[in-house]
C-alpha cells in the first residue's frame, strides 16, 4: 500500500507542527487486508474503464487494466454468490400493503410506522417528479374515502336519471327490437342453409359444388355463426329499465358501504379500497383509479378526484 504515517498519540495530536516530536514519525507501508483488495478488484478503473460525459463507465484510451476481463467476470459471479439480502420472514402486520402505487414510475407505496403513526413511502426512481414518496395514511384513506362518496350518484343525478329515463328506455327497447328482429332473420336464414347442406349432400359432393372438406368448413362456420347470435340474443335479453335500476341500487350500496369506511379502522378501510378498486396510484397531488367490472358504470361518471364529468349514456 502507498506510505503513510501512522495515526497520532494524544501528545503528538497537542503538539506544535514545527515540533520534532511530529516531523519524526515516519511513514510506512502497512500491509494489504481483505478490504484493500475488495476495493481494487471492484474499482472499475484498475478494469481498464473511466466514467465517461455520458455518466456511463467507457474503455479507456490512457491506461490499461490490471487484470483480464475473464478474471474480472469471475470476480463478479463470485461476489454476486456471496452478497444476500436482508429479508423478513414474516411481513410486518401493516395496513394498506401493495394498495397504492407511484402513477408515475409504478413503485408501490409500502406501510411503516414513525411514533405509532402508520406512513406510507415509495421508493421512487431517481428523476421521478413526485413530490411526495412519503405521506401518511390517513391522508390516503381521507383522499379515498371522498373518491367513495363522489361515485355515488347525488340527488341531482338521480332526479336527472328518473326524469329522462323513460323516453331514453324506449329508443333503447326500439333499437333492442329491431336488432333482435334482425338476428332472428338471419338465424332463420342459417338455419334454412344448414337444412339445404344436409339434405343435399350427396348431390353437392357428386355435382362438385363442394369438396369434402369445404363441405365440412361450410357447415361448421354457419353453425358456429347460429351458436353466435343466440349467444348474443341471449345477452341482449335484460331491459335497459333493468340496467338502470341495477346501477342505482349500486349506487345506494356504494352510498352506505361510504358511511360504514367512515367509521371502520384502517383494516376494515382497506377492505373496501380492495372490495371497490383493482388500482390506486398516487403522483404527490391526484389520486387516479381504476374500478373493479361491477363499479365501471359509476366510474365513467369521472375521470380524477374533483373532476366530474356526466356520463348518463354510459349507464345503458
Amino acid at each position: 500500500m502507498p506510505p503513510m504515517r501512522r495515526r497520532r498519540t494524544e501528545d503528538e495530536m497537542l503538539a506544535e507542527e514545527e515540533d520534532e516530536l511530529v516531523l519524526d514519525i515516519e511513514q510506512v507501508s502497512r500491509p494489504i487486508n481483505s478490504g484493500h483488495v475488495h476495493r481494487i478488484l471492484t474499482n472499475k478503473f484498475h478494469r481498464g474503464m473511466v466514467f465517461g460525459n455520458n455518466k456511463q463507465w467507457v474503455k479507456s484510451n490512457s491506461h490499461q487494466a490490471i487484470f483480464s476481463l475473464e478474471l474480472a467476470q469471475k470476480i463478479d459471479e463470485v461476489l454476486k454468490r456471496k452478497r444476500t439480502s436482508k429479508h423478513y420472514d414474516k411481513k410486518l402486520p401493516l395496513c394498506h400493503r401493495g394498495t397504492f402505487t407511484c402513477s408515475i414510475c409504478g413503485r408501490v407505496y409500502t406501510p411503516y410506522l414513525t411514533k405509532g403513526h402508520l406512513y406510507l413511502g415509495a421508493h421512487c426512481k431517481r428523476d421521478c417528479p413526485n413530490t411526495k414518496r412519503n405521506v401518511s395514511a390517513s391522508v390516503m384513506e381521507t383522499k379515498v374515502g371522498e373518491l367513495i362518496a363522489r361515485l355515488t350518484f347525488s340527488n341531482a343525478e338521480r332526479a336527472d336519471i328518473d326524469g329522462q329515463t323513460q323516453s331514453d328506455i324506449n329508443d333503447i327497447e326500439t333499437k333492442r327490437h329491431l336488432a333482435l328482429e334482425q338476428s332472428e332473420r338471419r338465424k332463420k336464414t342459417i338455419r334454412e342453409e344448414l337444412s339445404y347442406l344436409r339434405e343435399n349432400r350427396i348431390p353437392l359432393l357428386k355435382a362438385g359444388v363442394y369438396s369434402p372438406d369445404s363441405y365440412v368448413e361450410e357447415e361448421r362456420r354457419l353453425s358456429s355463426e347460429l351458436a353466435l347470435l343466440q349467444a348474443e340474443e341471449q345477452a341482449a335479453d335484460a331491459s335497459a329499465h333493468e340496467v338502470i335500476e341495477e346501477v342505482l341500487r349500486l349506487s345506494e350500496l356504494l352510498q352506505n358501504g361510504y358511511l360504514h369506511y367512515s367509521f371502520t379502522d384502517s383494516e376494515g378501510k382497506e377492505r373496501i379500497m380492495r372490495t371497490i378498486f383493482s388500482e390506486l396510484t398516487f403522483d404527490g397531488e391526484t389520486l387516479q383509479y381504476q374500478g373493479k367490472n361491477g363499479f365501471k358504470s359509476l366510474q365513467s361518471r369521472f375521470s380524477l378526484i374533483g373532476e366530474s364529468i356526466p356520463r348518463r349514456s354510459n349507464l345503458f
